[in-house]
């Protein structure tokens, strides 16, 4: 596995668990909270592959850093199920 999909792994499980105990802190139960976190994580992830398209001179963009993240995310969130 490529160093740059474990970051993207890496990023979209801290913006998930970082998100899903904000959701939490502010009074939603943990299954509303672990949604809140995978997609508001997945959406980061998709929108900076969109902006990588949009900037092709400096970025690169690859579907696959996207699926990392969201994957990340998903895990993020499923840890936040559990705490």
């Amino acid at each position: 596995m490529q160093k740059d999909k474990l970051l993207h792994f890496g990023v979209g499980l801290l913006l998930a668990a970082g998100f899903a105990w904000a959701g939490r802190k502010y009074g939603l139960d943990r299954a509303a909270a672990a949604i809140l976190g995978y997609g508001l994580s997945a959406s980061v992830g998709i929108l900076k592959e969109c902006y990588d398209k949009r900037h092709p001179d400096k970025h690169t963009e690859d579907a696959d850093d996207a699926a990392a993240t969201a994957i990340g995310a998903w895990v993020g969130s499923m840890l936040a199920l559990m705490v």
